[in-house]
């Protein structure tokens, strides 16, 4: 086949247009998968950057796609499972730079925002307690939250381990509805303390 060059304004021969009817080549399947790989490495990339940041020193933390598949969004009321941070975790930097303390409101989440705070209810005997998100994860299908241990008392979960929990975003609502919450919840730690 030979080719010719085709000034600018004139029309192809009819001979090197393709059919009409021509198909688009196939592609082979390691093709399509390094496509597929390329884009989700992409998105993975977008949705690390798109983390909203922290006032203070933050640690930068990079997002992988395992992350994005399995990171449930947590809205008003979203019930999942929680679960606390071993003491072997104590000390240990958490994403936003600070030191895990067993002993403060730490809390992990995949989807909200570091330094938000957050709502959380045991769903089994109906105590709350304020979080402060510090970190990520938990990487445990069904899980949307990892408390401290001490909030892990408050909730009354820490013979059981793994409790359904509602977690509500408190820096979302309005100042009248977030006293509301905090009281709730201080009124779960007194009830917890009398008994």
């Amino acid at each position: 086949m030979t080719m010719s060059i085709i000034p600018p304004g004139a029309a192809a021969p009819s001979s090197t247009l393709p059919a009409a009817d021509s198909t688009p080549p196939r592609r082979s399947s390691w093709q399509l998968g390094l496509a597929a790989v390329l884009l989700s490495s992409g998105i993975a990339t977008a949705w690390a950057h798109h983390q909203p940041p922290v006032a203070g020193k933050q640690k930068p933390h990079r997002a992988t796609a395992v992350q994005v598949a399995t990171a449930p969004p947590v809205i008003d009321g979203h019930v999942g499972y929680a679960s606390f941070y071993a003491q072997r975790f104590s000390g240990r930097t958490m994403a936003d730079g600070t030191p895990m303390r067993p002993d403060s409101d730490n809390a992990a989440s995949l989807t909200l925002p570091l330094g938000s705070k957050a709502l959380v209810t045991n769903l089994r005997n109906g105590r709350s307690a304020v979080v402060t998100i510090r970190d990520r994860g938990p990487y445990v299908k069904g899980r949307i939250i990892d408390v401290s241990p001490s909030t892990a008392r408050s909730l009354g979960m820490v013979n059981a381990g793994v409790v359904k929990v509602a977690v509500r975003a408190l820096d979302d609502l309005d100042p009248d509805e977030k006293f509301d919450a905090i009281v709730a919840a201080a009124e779960s730690d007194a009830q917890q303390a009398a008994e």
